[in-house]
């Protein structure tokens, strides 16, 4: 497994050829106004279309030792053997 942790927030933008990974699976987790306002995940759909894409709503984001508010915490995973299965649940 391969993982790399990317931050985003409403004034930046994501380079994708820096992820350096094909990831399998791509959480992002993020506040509710970030995640509605940002296009973050139709560009995140955009370079990696086969990689299954799921994530929530947080009061805030955990990584690198620090806790964030008003960003996007995304993990891209990838996985050298695993399948990854995805449901969805409606609300």
């Amino acid at each position: 497994m391969k993982a790399k942790q990317v931050f985003f927030n409403a004034s930046s933008t994501i380079d994708f050829h820096k992820v350096g990974l094909n990831p399998n699976l791509i959480l992002v987790f993020s506040n509710r106004e970030l995640l509605q306002k940002s296009i973050v995940g139709q560009e995140i759909r955009q370079a990696f279309p086969q990689a299954t894409l799921a994530g929530c709503s947080t009061a805030g984001e955990i990584g690198q030792s620090m806790v964030k508010e008003n960003t996007a915490s995304i993990p891209f995973i990838e996985f050298e053997k695993t399948e990854i299965i995805y449901r969805e649940r409606p609300n």
